[in-house]
């Protein structure tokens, strides 16, 4: 997975590309939200347009980044979703939960569905 960032003021859009699964590239995405925040992004947008798949590590990428703006107090948006990655985080619930802004303590109550 290869990861594409840009920046204009305080906002940061991610772009990541591939596959974000255990072992490629894990963890990245994660590193490249916690540099924008410590840089001073108060707004981050992950745009998922070029993931093909996700697995379990890659939702749990994905929240991570959640918490992590959530903690820092910076607004996370993640959009872009097709195919098989959106098809899984639609399956979770997690669409709902990680495709729309934020409201204080969201990932407190953040909660899972097995199909």
């Amino acid at each position: 997975m290869s990861i594409r960032s840009s920046r204009n003021g305080r906002t940061v859009r991610l772009a990541p590309k591939g596959a974000i699964v255990l072992g490629d590239g894990s963890g990245s995405l994660t590193r490249e939200m916690a540099r924008a925040l410590e840089d001073g992004a108060t707004r981050v947008l992950v745009d998922l347009a070029g993931v093909t798949f996700l697995d379990a590590a890659g939702i749990g990428e994905l929240v991570a980044c959640r918490a992590l703006a959530d903690r820092a107090g910076a607004r996370f948006k993640l959009c872009g979703a097709a195919g098989k990655a959106r098809q899984l985080l639609r399956i979770t619930g997690l669409d709902r939960k990680l495709m729309r802004e934020p409201r204080p303590l969201s990932l407190a109550r953040l909660s899972f569905r097995v199909a």
